[in-house]
Parts: structure tokens; C-alpha cells; sequence
């Protein structure tokens, strides 16, 4: 008897288990409406990720070895054969360079420019005018842009759209000071500001008259700046400011 009262227990438990799960919320029909897609993104820009990396003559490590670059140099990729990139040098040489040696840069972002040009959108050149504007009027130094810490402050930017929240913490990248350790950039002082708007006089007024963010744009600690715009459907723009002090 006590069997008994046991697996009918069981059975009620496992029916009410049952029941629970097929009735959560939001589930209705998700099997019908799963759908997955996949594709590959052109790569454009490669990274070098070992010192004296060697751009060679041919595919091959046999091939002559026509220039060496520092780790983090950005090389324009114009096509792939098999595990071998091949490139176009500063000099204007056409090389190749193992992909074992380097990682893609998926960014199209479109006033970016590789070889270590220094070059932003227009509207982050003006936000950066205007920060730098407001440095002045304060006898402070101007920051100076830096176009790794620029690509940290586009990639949370772009993150914070299509993932649709305004946080400093990203689900996908952790807090600011995350995001700059794990992209290599070593600092002493580190801030963030930002700003969601239609246009970028808007975004640095509001920013200017926040106390917080206004501190930051101000701050003598600062000695370098990245910008990252982003459109937004929500916002109109993103803008995300990032500010650093390096370690001498």
C-alpha cells in the first residue's frame, strides 16, 4: 500500500513538473518560430598578434621574408589562399602572412583607416573637438586620440545597440575597465561617459551638464581619448567616450 501512495505521488509530482514547464511564460509556439542563420564577413584589415611578425614572398615558410611588423599592426587584406593572407604593404608590396600570426578585424566603421593612421568619423572628430574645446577653456591639456582605445569605445557602442541597453556593464564585454584590460590597453586612470542622441552638439551639452560626466571631460588625470558612434534607432546615435591615462 505504501508502494503504492508513493508512485502516485511520484506520478502527481512528475505531472505538475510536467505541466509547470509547459505552461512558463513566453514559450508559446517557440518551437515554431526557431530559425538560424549563418554567413561569413569579408575580411578586409588583419591584425598581427606576435612580435616581428614576417610577411613573406609566397605562401609558404620557405618563401623569402620581404618585411617584418610589431604586434597590433593593422594590414589591408586584399585575398586568402588556403591558411596564408595576402596583403598589401605600406610600401605598396603585395605579401603574404600566416593566419596562424594574425587575427581579423571585422569593423565597418567607414572613415577608419589601417597602417596606423590616425583618422576618425566626422562625428567622433567633433565630439572629440568639443571635449578638447572645453579642456582648453579650463587651462587643461588637450587629450590626444587613440585609435585603440577609439576601437574599444566603437565596439561597446555597437554593442550597446544591438543588444539594446545604455549601462557602463555590457552583457557581452563587462564593465569599461574589463573591456580595456582585455583588449591590452594598460592605463593608470580610466573613464567613461555616455550618451545617447540625435546629434553631437546635443550629446556633449547633456554631457557637460551632468557633473559626473562633465568631471570626466575635465578630469586633469585624462591624458588620451577614444570615441565611438554608433546609429541608433532608439537614440538616434550612440556615443561612447572613453578616457585614459597612460603609465609613463
Amino acid at each position: 500500500m505504501i508502494k503504492k501512495i508513493s508512485l502516485v505521488i511520484l506520478c502527481l509530482l512528475l505531472t505538475v513538473s510536467c505541466t509547470i514547464q509547459q505552461q512558463r511564460p513566453g514559450t508559446e509556439g517557440m518551437l515554431k518560430n526557431q530559425s538560424s542563420i549563418d554567413g561569413v564577413n569579408t575580411v578586409k584589415t588583419i591584425r598581427t598578434t606576435k612580435d616581428n611578425c614576417e610577411i613573406r614572398s609566397g605562401t609558404g615558410n620557405d618563401s623569402e621574408v620581404i618585411q617584418t611588423v610589431d604586434k597590433g599592426t593593422l594590414l589591408n587584406a586584399v585575398g586568402k589562399s588556403d591558411s596564408w593572407y595576402i596583403v598589401r604593404t605600406e610600401n605598396n608590396q603585395i605579401g603574404t602572412v600566416s593566419e596562424n600570426d594574425v587575427e581579423p578585424v571585422i569593423d565597418d566603421f567607414k572613415d577608419t583607416q589601417i597602417q596606423g593612421v590616425v583618422r576618425l568619423t566626422a562625428e567622433e572628430q567633433q565630439l572629440v573637438t568639443l571635449v578638447n574645446q572645453e579642456r582648453s577653456k579650463a587651462n587643461l591639456p588637450p587629450l590626444t586620440v587613440d585609435m585603440d582605445i577609439a576601437r574599444v569605445a566603437r565596439i561597446k557602442a555597437k554593442d550597446m545597440v544591438d543588444n539594446n541597453y545604455f549601462s557602463h556593464n555590457s552583457p557581452t564585454y563587462g564593465s569599461p575597465f574589463d573591456m580595456l584590460k582585455n583588449h591590452g590597453i594598460k592605463y593608470l586612470h580610466a573613464g567613461e561617459n555616455l550618451a545617447g542622441n540625435s546629434s553631437v552638439e546635443s550629446a556633449h551639452q547633456a554631457l557637460m551638464d551632468s557633473e559626473g560626466h562633465r568631471k570626466n571631460i575635465l578630469s586633469p588625470n585624462y591624458t588620451h581619448i577614444g570615441i565611438g558612434a554608433q546609429d541608433s534607432n532608439r537614440y538616434g546615435n550612440i556615443f561612447v567616450e572613453l578616457f585614459i591615462s597612460k603609465p609613463r
